[in-house]
């Protein structure tokens, strides 16, 4: 057909659009921070900095943004003469049953679900879009440089923000290590430390294993890429960015990625070793690229048949092992629907074993992973990624690919730079406030280096051969791949939507033969926008803005704590008028910041600072003294904001528990009648969030504001505490400190034989987390809880 002669920048405009707006939306998601539960992150009160990054709101404008984009793919695809391949979308959006069905009864399953639905449909789309003549190569080129850009970001943690962090830690060692409630010199400190200083990449995924990854997959990418020959000053820079993400890779000390990274590097260079393989009619780079993911499945499910000492004590694969022993718990549990998108973590409480000391919220493996929170139909993904994935070796082989070697016109060239520069400066301008003038700096040279790269990428992956170009893709299908069986490239909210994005473009639909339905077809990510933005954006938005009016007057009494004034220095002392003064000035800014009809501002516009730390003529402790009188204020104009987002969508789990979380801190701050009306207010909360069936999180949250309460109540309802215990505990059974609590409940209702069981319980439990001791009991705590259990053995003798 005449559209297949077509280049990117000629002919329907729609799908060089749309990768252009895919490309964009990819690479912002992977360049700002994401905060999947801001409520619980920092307290605004102690640390008054704006939040990094965006929440639930902007993951689901972002996933919006991608469904749009997919459909204008497909739709270009159909107008360009090209049939859509109707297995693969299939395949995509099968999930979307058990995510509508979470979703109506928890927001975070709801964002989350959508979020992963959506990064499918952006890998399916990309599959479709580089069956263009030259499009794989414009799409390779901008996925390498979005790489690049994330190897500089890595380079400054290392370079500045680690030294940093480390000096921060040795000026204030005693205050950090107090913080956990660990003695200086304990085996937790010594632990600590030592992982503190480990210097470690994380992009902005948080995680060292995701980053070191994609790492990974860009240095196969480059090594492939290499195997033409280029000018002098485009095979330099691309070489730099090869030894750069390297040398990241190595620093990290990842097993898992460098396994990956052997594993691409083999799949890469066979045909190279066995000339035979370069033939066009083989599947085997694609068979090879899946066969890496069984590979590296097979070998944590081995790993969890030996004992824990065994291959050295590794430990990386040995918990990996028990994230999937847990996860088929849950298939076998809830093999329809899954236990929800955001439900992993609470679900693993229930069926990991008590050897397992961590709470991850996922399994680290894709294979595991979508079954358990999505059921049979999770198994869709396991399908589209196995589809994908064999395709891989396919790709370069067909006619219509013989016009990747010309050249895309302008408009092709101009794709790539203007959808990293749109992605890049929305990124910053999210986090300006945040930035210092050398983080500032690093993320403009990141930027340009990255779009360097991606032109130079670009240029390389055109002039490869088809058989090279099959077995480049294959060699960094199978390290992604691989890496899906050990990590959450697949599952982590900043990078489920660039694995996808990789695989689709390493990948290709099926070119049938174009069908009446296709416009029908191309609309259905459309369809799944508008469900998105009817159904969880709206929600999503009124959580936000609930949110920031709480945040605004925690963050003012924050301000007023981090901003005290000094005395100034001089030889005569500061006179009680002149201090009065100096902190009247550092009240003027906050106010600003706040409503003027609010009581929180005109408690601050009429503060009577002669009556505060009387007597003294120290600035700083006048303005702390104010703070603690404002402080009840603030937190209850915190909690009547809360209120309506928690009346207005029953599903937000996250609202429901940040309402909780302020009114445990007004207790906290409180004299014990305030104090004890705040709890109680609490807990109606929390009955209306179990009435709703809010899970192990809002029981655990539960118990603990029970034992609150009960340590105010003169005569305290132990029956009432020991029942909310022995909830959270069926729950969540291999936790020592809930059994700590119920002890405590024991306790207080006079049933020494519950204290006693629940302390031996307690530290049986804590003993079998020995394979991180960071997670035990203190040598101190678990020397009182055993003395009080000889104590309470000696008295059930006598």
């Amino acid at each position: 057909m005449a559209g297949d002669a077509r280049s990117p920048g000629t002919g329907e405009p729609w799908l060089p659009l749309g990768v252009a707006l895919l490309l964009g939306v990819i690479g912002f998601r992977c360049l700002v921070a994401i905060s999947p539960d801001p409520f619980f992150d920092v307290d605004p009160m102690r640390n008054p900095l704006p939040w990094f990054g965006i929440g639930p709101l902007g993951v689901l404008l972002t996933a919006f943004l991608s469904l749009v984009a997919g459909s204008l793919i497909l739709y270009g695809a159909h107008r360009r003469g090209r049939g859509l391949d109707r297995v693969l979308l299939l395949l995509a959006v099968i999930p979307l049953v058990p995510v509508a069905w979470h979703g109506a009864s928890g927001f975070a399953d709801l964002w989350r679900g959508a979020d992963w639905i959506a990064a499918a449909i952006a890998g399916v789309s990309l599959a479709h879009a580089v069956r263009e003549p030259g499009m794989r190569s414009t799409v390779l080129g901008g996925l390498v440089g979005l790489l690049a850009i994330l190897a500089v970001a890595g380079g400054f943690e290392l370079l500045v923000e680690h030294p940093a962090m480390v000096g921060y830690f040795e000026t204030n060692r005693g205050t950090v290590l107090a913080g956990f409630g660990w003695e200086p010199g304990s085996v937790q400190a010594e632990l600590y430390e030592r992982r503190l200083r480990q210097p470690e990449a994380t992009g902005w995924f948080g995680l060292a294993n995701i980053f070191s990854g994609l790492m990974v997959v860009g240095a196969v990418l480059l090594l492939g890429s290499a195997m033409q020959k280029l000018s002098g000053g485009a095979f330099g820079l691309l070489l730099l960015t090869l030894l750069g993400m390297l040398l990241l890779i190595i620093v990290n000390g990842s097993k898992g990625a460098a396994g990956a990274a052997v594993l691409g590097v083999l799949v890469l260079y066979a045909p190279a070793v066995i000339r035979s393989l370069r033939g066009r009619d083989l599947m085997l780079p694609g068979a090879l690229a899946l066969g890496a993911l069984l590979v590296t499945t097979v070998a944590v499910l081995v790993r969890g048949g030996l004992e824990a000492d065994a291959l050295g004590g590794e430990r990386s694969l040995l918990f990996r092992s028990q994230y999937a022993s847990a996860a088929w718990s849950m298939i076998a549990a809830h093999p329809w629907l899954g236990v929800g998108p955001a439900s992993f973590q609470e679900a693993y409480l229930l069926f990991k074993t008590a050897e397992s000391p961590e709470d991850p919220v996922s399994a680290h493996a894709a294979l595991f992973d979508w079954p358990a929170t999505l059921g049979v139909a999770g198994c869709a993904w396991i399908g589209l990624l196995t589809v994908l994935a064999l395709r891989c070796g396919l790709a370069g082989r067909t006619p219509s690919e013989a016009c990747e070697h010309d050249d895309p016109r302008p408009c092709g060239r101009l794709l790539v730079p203007a959808a990293l520069l749109a992605a890049g400066g929305l990124a910053l301008g999210v986090e300006l406030g945040s930035l210092t003038p050398v983080a500032l700096l690093f993320r403009v040279v990141g930027l340009l280096f990255g779009i360097a790269t991606a032109l130079l990428a670009q240029e390389a992956f055109q002039r490869l051969e088809h058989w090279k170009r099959a077995w480049c893709m294959a060699g960094a299908a199978a390290a992604l791949l691989a890496l899906s069986a050990l990590d959450m490239l697949f599952v982590q909210v900043g990078s489920v939507a660039l694995a996808w994005a990789l695989l689709g473009t390493f990948s290709t639909a099926r070119r049938p033969a174009p069908a009446a339905a296709d416009p029908l077809l191309a609309g259905v990510p459309l369809v799944i926008a508008i469900w998105v933005l009817l159904v969880a954006i709206r929600p999503a938005w009124e959580a936000d803005r609930h949110l920031e009016a709480a945040v605004r007057p925690l963050r003012a009494i924050g301000t007023l704590r981090l901003d005290a004034p000094a005395p100034v220095a001089g030889l005569a002392p500061m006179s009680r008028a002149a201090a009065e003064e100096r902190v009247r000035a550092t009240l003027e800014p906050v106010l600003e910041t706040l409503p003027t009809d609010s009581p929180l501002a005109r408690a601050i516009a009429n503060a009577e600072l002669s009556a505060c730390a009387p007597g003294s003529n120290d600035p700083r402790l006048i303005t702390a003294d104010l703070v603690r009188r404002l402080t009840p204020l603030a937190r209850r104009a915190a909690v009547e904001a809360l209120v309506p987002s928690v009346e207005a969508d029953p599903r937000n789990f996250a609202a429901r528990l940040a309402l909780v979380e302020q009114l445990r801190l007004q207790a906290a701050e409180s004299p014990p009648r305030e104090a004890r009306l705040a709890l109680l207010e609490a807990l109606v909360a929390l009955d209306l969030a179990t009435e709703r069936g809010g899970g192990a999180r809002v029981a655990l949250t539960r118990a603990w504001v029970e034992l609150e309460s009960a340590r105010l109540e003169d005569a305290p309802d132990g029956e009432r505490l020991l029942a909310a215990f022995d909830d959270a505990l069926t729950r969540a059974p291999h936790d020592p400190r809930l059994w700590i609590g119920r002890s405590e409940a024991g306790r207080l209702l006079g049933r020494p034989e519950v204290e006693l069981a629940s302390l031996e319980a307690a530290l049986r439990l804590d003993e079998l987390r020995g394979l991180d001791p960071l997670v035990q009991f203190t040598p101190a705590e678990r020397a009182g809880h055993e003395r009080r259990v000889e104590v309470l053995g000696a008295e059930r003798l006598d």
